[in-house]
């Protein structure tokens, strides 16, 4: 960026050789301090430059100040040519779901800790299903699961997010049991596949009946450059008079690429009330895979 900054600009030490024209031109100012300002040049001397930025300040700026000058097309030249990838699950953070829709007659797969596989289909603009199970064994554990985007086109979307969970476990008095749990979110994110936040509050049912399980959702994630976003995403599970409220924290960079990304972060899980019980922070991995073209 530099070099082309040195060889498609013009220094204030060289003030006099800027065309006539500079003054209508848009143009961004390269300072030595690292700042940049956009904006026009009003006049020029071998000492200073006289600039309207884009928000109508006029300021002086001293040359021996300035690294280089480039136009705006030029700089958007730079911009094209860099490669970007976007965020193309941004329906999900770590493990929830935001109430982005899935892309309509696209199926995207991810794994985490190859242990467990997650696939997603969009079956509309607004409704889309997934089955989660352990990728080994199916059968020990399968979650399908259900997600309606009300306003899928709006920039404030909501959504309600309907998961069933079965779960067969060893019972050393029955042997293998199966377990079966119900679980209902609704769900509220602000912004775009790339920049978004959401906040989440749901509801457990298991096979006894509703119980006083709730779960709270905060997540976002951040793109911070053309190949990197931020994702961190935290969720409060709020257990009946009978069970302790769990936290589960989460913070890391998903690693976008043209049909896949990796998820690299921590996990944080906590005991709520219990500061005697200590919970050891665990890395967390993911690949996420978009299977249709």
């Amino acid at each position: 960026m530099i070099l082309f900054v040195f060889s498609t600009t013009v220094a204030l030490s060289q003030a006099d050789t800027i065309e006539k024209d500079t003054s209508v031109v848009r143009v961004q100012i390269f300072l030595k301090n690292g700042k940049k300002i956009e904006g026009f040049v009003l006049d020029k001397s071998r000492e200073f430059l006289t600039f309207k930025t884009i928000t109508s300040d006029t300021i002086q700026i001293a040359s021996e100040q300035i690294l280089g000058i480039v136009s705006v097309l030029q700089q958007k030249i730079i911009d094209l040519q860099l490669p970007i990838f976007e965020n193309q699950f941004g329906y999900k953070y770590f493990l929830t779901h935001s109430a982005v829709p899935v892309t309509p007659k696209k199926w995207y797969y991810s794994n985490q800790y190859i242990l467990f596989s997650n696939f997603n289909y969009g079956i509309s603009k607004r409704l889309s299903a997934g089955m989660t199970c352990i990728t080994f064994n199916p059968l020990a554990l399968f979650s399908p699961k259900l997600k309606f985007t009300f306003n899928p086109d709006r920039k404030v979307k909501f959504a309600i997010n309907a998961q069933y969970l079965y779960v067969r476990g060893w019972n050393s008095s029955n042997g293998y049991e199966g377990y079966n749990n119900g679980f209902f979110q609704a769900i509220v994110t602000s912004g775009s596949a790339q920049n978004n936040f959401t906040i989440g509050i749901g509801k457990f049912i298991s096979q006894g009946g509703v119980e006083q399980g709730y779960i709270a959702t905060l997540a976002l994630v951040k793109k911070v450059s053309p190949k990197l976003s931020f994702i961190t995403e935290n969720n409060l599970l709020i257990g009946s008079k009978n069970f302790y409220t769990l936290g589960l924290l989460s913070a890391g960079m998903r690693f976008n690429r043209k049909n896949h990304a990796f998820d690299l972060g921590v996990l944080a899980p906590a005991i709520i009330g219990r500061p005697d019980i200590f919970a050891i922070p665990i890395p967390f991995i993911s690949y996420n895979l978009r299977l249709s073209r």
